[in-house]
């Protein structure tokens, strides 16, 4: 028994002593060199040239912090984490803890398990272009290599992903012009697996889930090697009323309360990205959208439902329907643009049965000073990349069961230019014009509108801001020229170049001056639009 018993301790002594040599004269310090706390230097040092060759191989934007510490068995603790972009910090990062698939050791390439991290501040920063600073053009390389000294910076090498947490985000969005918004307490937790028999693939599991009317969930799987994302399902989903206001950022609670917007919307894609080329994928988008609601002063906007499908292949991107109950009737659209292409942007819009009256805040006991049924047809097209300066299009507008007698417009004829209405005359006015689009306006042509007992004709422009510049006839005298056919040709010809009326100013307030003759009414000279 005691000769086993020493045979025992000598074995214990022998192992011990050469894990102690292997730990001193081993470059890395070996496994137990780490579990020692000896060569724990060195190995910290390889595990941060490491993450700093994989981050400065993938990201565009810089991965930065103050220091690494290595908590044993296998993880690294990165202090004082910044992502930046030129001048803009646009992640920072108390503490990021980066969990190993192993013990590091020198020589040996670092694979990464998981990520974790409590209290990210991350700064959406909206630039000149559009794009957001750091996360636009977010991935620099889907490649990498094995370095002399043992290392990696390939994707498949380095990375065993099996979980990402960040919990308590803080999200501030910075845009141009517009107060900073901040969104807290946002939670992700991502979970993935690796595909049997497909290298490099990993299926995920993620929930987005912020202490705000809002949420996010997708499954799917990600390749690590290419950057291509594969969504089977992703839903982000927007409930708002009054009862959540409280829980937005306090600069917006104003403004929603002020208009009283609330809806619910339903967004999902599915379908195959490039990170690298987002426009070289084939995607598949659906929404839903219900009882969304904004006020304006006197004006009510209210979409009681609103369906849309459409599709992205190889840059072109097709609006294959998208389909809105609105002010009581109907508005369908679609379309198609090339993102990457030279084809231009096209888009159609067929509406029928929407009531003017809808569009004001109801008032109890008082009938809407306004009134009718609107329908339309529209195409616009637009070259791509070209801003709205190549923006065009025509379209016809109807107007019938009308009652036109409170609209600014006539309510500056009725004082200025002695128009009258009869109160039989509710819901017999009726009009029709057609119209071209342009990059700033729309240009009228053939305007006939019929206000008994007046009629108006002519022609216009009204701007998307709402500066209007209309050269027309009115008056009874236009009346009689429908009323009676035979005479009406010869009667337009002298009224015409009679008395025009110039009406000019804005929707709200429009002035009008009279032009005998029609000298000094023409069309505004407009200047080119820039991009």
């Amino acid at each position: 028994m005691k000769r086993m018993l020493g045979a025992i301790i000598g074995l214990v002594v022998t192992v011990l002593v050469v894990s102690i040599i292997w730990t001193v004269v081993s470059p890395g310090g070996g496994p137990m060199g780490a579990l020692l706390g000896l060569g724990r230097g060195a190995i910290e040092s390889w595990c941060d040239a490491q993450l700093r060759a994989i981050a400065a191989n993938a990201l565009r934007p810089t991965l930065d912090y103050s220091r690494l510490e290595l908590e044993l068995p296998a993880t690294a603790i990165l202090h004082d984490v910044t992502l930046t972009d030129g001048d803009d910090t646009v992640i920072a990062i108390d503490a990021l803890r980066v969990a190993l698939t192993e013990l590091p050791r020198t020589g040996t390439p670092l694979v990464i398990a998981g990520v974790e991290a409590t209290h990210p501040r991350v700064r959406l920063i909206r630039g000149s272009d559009g794009g957001f600073a750091g996360f636009s053009n977010l991935i620099r390389s889907t490649t990498g290599e094995v370095t002399p000294d043992g290392g990696s910076t390939r994707p498949s090498d380095v990375f065993a992903i099996r979980r990402i947490r960040l919990s308590d985000i803080v999200l501030t969005i910075e845009m141009p012009d517009v107060d900073t918004m901040r969104l807290d307490g946002i939670d992700i937790d991502l979970k993935t697996t690796p595909e049997a028999g497909d290298p490099g693939w990993y299926a995920f599991d993620v929930a987005l889930e912020p202490k705000i009317p809002f949420r996010v969930d997708a499954t799917g799987r990600f390749s690590i090697d290419t950057a291509e994302l594969e969504l089977a399902h992703s839903l982000v989903e927007v409930m708002l009323d009054e009862a959540q206001y409280a829980t937005l950022p306090g600069v917006v609670q104003p403004w929603l309360r002020e208009h009283q917007v609330q809806g619910h919307l339903e967004l999902g894609v599915t379908g195959t990205v490039a990170l690298a080329d987002p426009t070289a994928g084939t995607l598949d988008l659906s929404a839903h959208a219900t009882t969304v609601r904004y006020v304006a002063g006197e004006y009510l906007g209210v979409l009681d439902s609103l369906d849309v499908q459409a599709t992205m292949e190889d840059g072109a991107a097709r609006l294959t329907y998208a389909v809105g109950s609105l002010l009581g009737g109907n508005v369908t659209l679609a379309g198609s643009m090339n993102l990457s292409g030279e084809r231009p942007l096209e888009a159609t819009v067929h509406a029928e049965g929407l009531r003017l009256e809808n569009i004001l805040v109801p008032q109890a006991g008082v009938p809407p000073r306004f009134a009718g049924k609107i329908g339309l047809e529209a195409v616009a097209t637009m070259a791509a990349g070209t801003g709205v300066r190549t923006l065009g299009g025509d379209g016809h507008v109807t107007l019938r069961e009308g009652r036109l007698g409170g609209v600014r417009l006539f309510e500056t004829l009725r004082s200025m230019a002695g128009f009258k209405t009869r109160d039989d005359a509710v819901g017999r006015d009726r009009g029709d014009a057609d119209f071209t689009i342009h990059p700033t306006h729309l240009a009228f042509t053939n305007l006939d509108v019929v206000a008994e007992p007046n009629a108006v004709r002519g022609e216009g422009e009204l701007d998307y801001d709402g500066t209007i510049d209309f050269r027309v006839n009115a008056g009874p005298l236009e009346r009689l020229q429908r009323i009676v056919p035979v005479i009406g040709d010869l009667i337009g010809k002298v009224s015409d170049q009679l008395v025009t009326y110039h009406l000019t100013g804005h929707l709200s307030d429009p002035t009008l001056t009279v032009r005998p003759l029609g000298v000094g009414a023409t069309a505004a000279v407009r200047e080119p639009v820039d991009d």
